[in-house]
């Protein structure tokens, strides 16, 4: 594992198959994946590793025009470009900002073959951020990470900054002509989730997931290269439907993972730089770039994360078998009413009683449902219909809340 050090130490962990380290999933018998690591909340309680070989950059952020001062409906601007200019200076001698820049170079240099086009800021500048100086400090502090975030990145790709977009639902007008000053551009929501693409940054801190998840429905999420925020996985055990875009947006396998430097309970940092929970439990997660070949193998690891959620109980050699031979080209509904099947036939033929349980080559049942396709009446075609159609009917009315998965997951 790698290490970002400063003012306390910023450990990273590298996703599985970066040229940081890790491994891509294996063709052994058991199948098994290489996983990253987990997030790193604390910046001081862990020991300086070695540093990465990676040059130190020069800390910028986005430029901003004059401020309006004049205009009624901006009166309170003068005290917000003070305010900026505070923290710009009190972060500038904390050392966190020279953490967050040697960070992001090492984000340029994962996603050097493949371009970071634009940026879109979510949940910052609302009405919230007006009423309670809180909310306004820490609206302040995410813009400006955000700010110095998408500096570093235009310089190895230029076109973002034409390209940053900000939405609050509630954005203030105070707000918006900061915004404005910077160089990003206002939208009204929901416009912002349409522009969320294979080579966006996303920067959503705090954004309550059952807000944000509606909005990430469709976008390619597991393709994302850069992403900031909270951990929001826990919300995946309260809807349970959000666990492919939980999956995708915190994957521990395709993405590397680390802190947001700043300031965090414990600290030893005696500076003038003290935020509160603005930054404090944000961290970020990029992909490093992928060939064809390797995105190719991570779609197979994610349908067989989704198989093995739906209680697949093979290994991944043989569910690749059956993914080659025609499984991929499934729809994701599909996909898991087969599952669904093959479990079903597991249980109605007590494999499951054994010990161990002999569970039949999942690309050899796959190949017979293929050959009944073909046929559409052959009486295999028909026990397929009938297993998944009886484990669903027990999923609806909680019959089978201790048969099938239960057994084997």
């Amino acid at each position: 594992m790698g290490s970002f050090s400063g003012g306390g130490s910023t450990e990273w962990t590298p996703a599985a198959g970066s040229p940081a380290g890790g491994s891509q999933a294996d063709d052994s018998p058991t199948g098994n994946a290489q996983v990253g690591g987990t997030i790193i909340d604390d910046l001081n309680e862990k020991t300086p590793a070695e540093e990465p070989n990676v040059e130190t950059p020069a800390v910028s952020f986005l430029e901003t025009t004059q401020l309006p001062t004049t205009e009624p409906e901006f009166s309170g601007l003068p005290e917000i470009g003070r305010r900026f200019s505070d923290y710009r200076t009190n972060w500038l001698s904390s050392p966190y900002a020279l953490q967050l820049a040697k960070i992001i170079s090492q984000v340029i240099e994962d996603r050097k073959d493949s371009p970071i086009s634009n940026a879109v800021l979510l949940g910052v500048g609302g009405a919230y951020a007006s009423i309670h100086a809180l909310g306004e400090h820490r609206d302040r502090e995410q813009f400006f990470v955000f700010s110095q975030i998408c500096a570093a990145l235009t310089i190895t790709f230029p076109s973002l900054l034409q390209n940053i977009v900000v939405q609050d639902p509630q954005m203030t007008p105070g707000w918006r002509t900061v915004f404005e000053a910077y160089g990003c551009k206002v939208v009204e929501d929901p416009e912002a989730f349409s522009l969320i693409g294979p080579n966006t940054f996303l920067f959503s801190a705090w954004v309550e997931p059952q807000y944000l998840f509606p909005g990430l429905e469709g976008r390619p999420i597991d393709e994302l290269p850069l992403y900031v925020g909270n951990d929001t996985r826990w919300y995946a055990k309260e809807d349970p439907a959000q666990k492919e875009t939980t999956d995708a947006l915190f994957s521990t396998v395709f993405c590397s993972t680390v802190a947001i430097p700043c300031v965090t309970v414990g600290s030893r940092y005696e500076g003038k730089f003290n935020p509160d929970h603005g930054l404090s439990g944000l961290s970020l997660w990029w992909r490093p770039f992928r060939t064809e070949s390797q995105k190719q193998q991570d779609a197979a690891l994610r349908s067989f994360a989704s198989a093995c959620n739906a209680g697949f109980p093979g290994n991944f050699v043989e569910f690749l078998r059956a993914y080659r031979l025609g499984f991929a080209s499934l729809p994701g509904q599909e996909q898991q009413r087969f599952v669904y099947h093959y479990i079903a036939h597991l249980d109605r033929k007590g494999e499951f009683n054994r010990s161990p349980p002999r569970c039949p080559d999942f690309g050899e049942v796959f190949r017979r449902y293929v050959d009944a396709e073909a046929e559409s009446t052959s009486e295999e075609h028909d026990l397929y219909q009938a297993t998944i159609d009886a484990y669903l009917a027990g999923l609806k009315d909680g019959s089978c809340q201790k048969s099938f998965l239960s057994k084997h997951s």
